[in-house]
């Protein structure tokens, strides 16, 4: 059965982003990882037919819940909703808080910069580059709120200001803002909208009226999703960048 187990899963986890040889932990249940990020994915075969996944990390799990539903609580029998999953997880997996922590630690502790001031910059112009890719990733190259997707028009968006941050842990938590297309970005970044706990857009009353039609803003407008996570940072925002 390990055998058969390992034939099946092993091509649909590869091309699912799940590129480390699977692990054999039982006849019933191998393990998937990658070298990209640190979460591991257990495969058990059920009773009947199909295939119950486990996440190592809640995160990931609670996330790929709320988007995939209820086909992540049962046994997986389609394998190419299997594979939708598994391809969803390794994206995911890539862009929740820790993995554009430790790509950031990866990439600056070599640097061979004695000035600090130097150093500081270098090190922010690093931090916003992952911090922006790992944004694209989680909101899969669309804009938060409206759904545009060229890339030249979106902007990784800091609910709490990067010079705001006290750690790189919050500068590069990819809930610590939107993914935005321009406009969208200059105005939160601005304070003169935001969201409520809800993602329901909040427009700040100094600007004019005339323009919400021209800067496209209707306030039934919503972000795509909102989780619990963006909460902390959102409320730092209204209270402290927004234009009330």
């Amino acid at each position: 059965m390990a055998i058969d187990l390992y034939d099946v899963i092993q091509p649909i986890a590869y091309g699912a982003g799940w590129e480390v040889d699977p692990l054999v932990l039982a006849p019933d249940t191998i393990q998937l990882s990658s070298a990209l990020h640190r979460f591991t994915c257990l495969v058990k075969q059920g009773v009947g037919r199909g295939f119950v996944l486990s996440f190592s990390s809640t995160a990931l799990s609670n996330e790929l819940r709320k988007r995939n539903g209820e086909l992540v609580a049962h046994p997986i029998v389609d394998l190419d909703v299997l594979r939708a999953i598994l391809r969803d997880a390794s994206v995911l997996a890539g862009s929740l808080p820790d993995s554009p922590l430790l790509e950031f630690d990866a990439k600056i502790r070599d640097l061979s910069i004695d000035e600090t001031e130097v150093r500081r910059e270098v090190e922010q112009r690093v931090g916003q580059d992952i911090y922006r890719n790992h944004m694209l990733s989680y909101w899969e190259g669309r804009c938060a709120l409206t759904y545009i997707g060229e890339p030249e028009l979106l902007f990784a968006s800091h609910a709490k200001p990067w010079k705001d941050c006290t750690s790189a842990e919050e500068r590069l938590n990819v809930f610590n803002g939107f993914l935005l297309e321009a406009r969208f970005d200059r105005l939160f970044d601005r304070g003169f909208i935001t969201f409520d706990d809800r993602g329901t857009l909040l427009v700040s009353k100094r600007l004019e009226p005339g323009s919400l039609s021209v800067l496209g803003l209707d306030k039934r407008m919503e972000l795509r999703w909102i989780r619990e996570e963006h909460l902390p940072f959102l409320h730092w925002h209204r209270e402290h960048v927004f234009r009330r």
